[in-house]
């Protein structure tokens, strides 16, 4: 017992620290700042910013401050739509495109709206969002879509979020196999790229708490992945960037069967250029794998991320 709970501590401080090692190598988020000014440059506070990627469903909006400031933080590298809205003012809508992590700032003018009574008939399209700069199969989740899916509570690693995607099936070790492949994956973390199988039966994959975005390719993958083809898994981090406050936390506990017993905590914070997110799971478990026989001998396990 005493050398299994020296092994999770060792595992838990080695993860901590490619962790750091991932931030320090590469980042696959953007962050988009600028001002609202209305046509005489003047500075505009209260101004509502949103910025928006409808292929995906995400949303963020923001309010500009006192100096007419705003900034979203940790965005994945897309093709996003920015709208500003301020009262007695015409609305600004912008096209942006984030490619690399270096931080883009876009000003935004708002004219004086004129005095007139109007209305506004808009068309919705019932069909799918085409996104005309993507090649080949690319699917994508934001937090808000993670939030909402079903994950077992004796499984909350990343393996258990691919499963949702179809042609994604797991064998009785944990393993998955993407369109009948034998783990030919590769996962771009924070854009650091990791070719090992990040499965509970060969290593501690990242938890689903610590999840921002997940964008899956499974063919037709762009030329700045290689090594595996079944699929490429690039998964941006959650950060407390941007987020006004020092700190905030949560607690979670949770129960299944087999003796399962489990627990998320979670605490970020952070200002406009600063911010730190962690989350700590651990789990106990009588089934950790699929035993094959009847009589559940040795199978109790342990685990832990960070």
């Amino acid at each position: 017992m005493v050398n299994s709970d020296h092994k999770i501590c060792i595992n838990i401080l080695l993860t901590i620290a490619l962790g750091w090692c991932a931030v320090l190598q590469g980042q696959s988020s953007g962050t988009l700042s600028g001002n609202v000014r209305d046509a005489g440059q003047n500075l505009l506070s209260g101004a509502a910013v949103t910025l928006s990627q409808p292929l995906t469903g995400f949303s963020r909006t923001v309010e500009s401050d006192g100096e007419g400031a705003f900034t979203f933080a940790n965005l994945p590298l897309q093709t996003y739509i920015l709208n500003a809205i301020h009262p007695s003012f015409s609305a600004a809508r912008r096209t942006v495109t984030l490619r690399s992590n270096i931080p883009l700032t876009l000003n935004l003018v708002l004219e004086v709206a004129a005095r007139s009574e109007s209305v506004d008939v808009v068309a919705e399209s019932g069909g799918a969002v085409v996104d005309s700069e993507a090649t080949g199969t690319r699917q994508t989740l934001n937090r808000s879509a993670i939030d909402h899916l079903q994950v077992p509570v004796n499984n909350r690693g990343l393996e258990a979020l691919l499963l949702n995607f179809p042609g994604f099936a797991a064998n009785a070790n944990g393993a998955i196999h993407p369109r009948g492949a034998h783990n030919q994956m590769t996962y771009v973390i924070d854009g650091m790229p990791v070719s090992d199988q990040l499965t509970g039966a060969f290593a501690s994959s990242l938890g689903v708490d610590a999840i921002e975005t997940v964008e899956l390719f499974t063919s037709n993958i762009p030329a700045e992945y290689g090594n595996k083809t079944a699929a490429v898994v690039n998964l941006t981090t959650r950060s407390g960037l941007g987020t006004g406050r020092k700190f905030e936390g949560s607690t979670e506990l949770n129960a299944a069967r087999f003796e399962t017993a489990g627990q998320v905590t979670q605490f970020s914070g952070g200002g406009d250029r600063w911010g730190y997110f962690t989350s700590l799971t651990s789990l106990k478990s009588h089934r950790y794998l699929d035993q094959v026989s009847l009589d559940n001998l040795h199978n109790g396990g342990n685990l832990g991320r960070a």
